[in-house]
């Protein structure tokens, strides 16, 4: 009694596909960093992207795959 059995977040098949989503954000932020400051002037930079994906990264991966992201993101 009071015990759940369902560990899956109580979302279903929805929660599979929000978890894909937020296991991929670093990387999407990364590169879609990249092609922002690639289409964008000067002026516009895609900073704030690479400042966010290891942040992102920090809570959800392991250290070195944190590590890796901001790597990538100082990188880039």
């Amino acid at each position: 009694m009071g015990q759940r059995t369902d560990r899956g977040g109580g979302a279903g098949r929805a929660g599979g596909g929000v978890r894909r989503v937020i296991g991929v954000l670093p990387a999407l932020l990364l590169s879609g960093g990249v092609v922002y400051d690639g289409f964008t002037p000067p002026p516009f930079t895609g900073v704030p992207f690479f400042v966010a994906a290891p942040l992102i990264a920090a809570p959800l991966f392991t250290a070195p795959a944190t590590l890796l992201t901001g790597v990538f993101a100082v990188l880039a």
